[in-house]
């Protein structure tokens, strides 16, 4: 589990917090639903989700997953900063570079 750090010199920074990532191919819906109804609203965790879809059409994951989750759930974007209790869906167009990801 890798934890996230905080950006240095920043007043309002958090904690370290573990991000937890999860990979699926196009059929791992049920997994992904499955997991995330069993984890508690507060844990302090980021989850990333990571599902092999095609890129030519838009994914309707995020909605799906946030209708199982009283957390919130983002659609990731480039510079996008994680924060835990959280569940950021990383787009089909995107194989993250980690880089591009911050952490809060």
């Amino acid at each position: 589990m890798k934890m996230a750090r905080p950006r240095q010199n920043e007043p309002d920074a958090i904690p370290l917090f573990p991000v937890v990532g999860i990979g699926a191919s196009a059929g791992g819906l049920a997994a992904f639903e499955c997991f995330i109804e069993a984890v508690p609203e507060k844990t302090g965790i980021s989850f990333v989700f990571i599902a092999h879809l095609d890129p030519v059409h838009e994914s309707a994951l995020p909605e799906i997953i946030q209708k199982k989750t009283k957390m919130k759930v983002f659609q990731v974007y480039d510079n996008m900063v994680l924060k835990p209790d959280c569940v950021f869906i990383i787009p089909p167009t995107d194989r993250k570079k980690n880089e591009c990801s911050q952490y809060a």
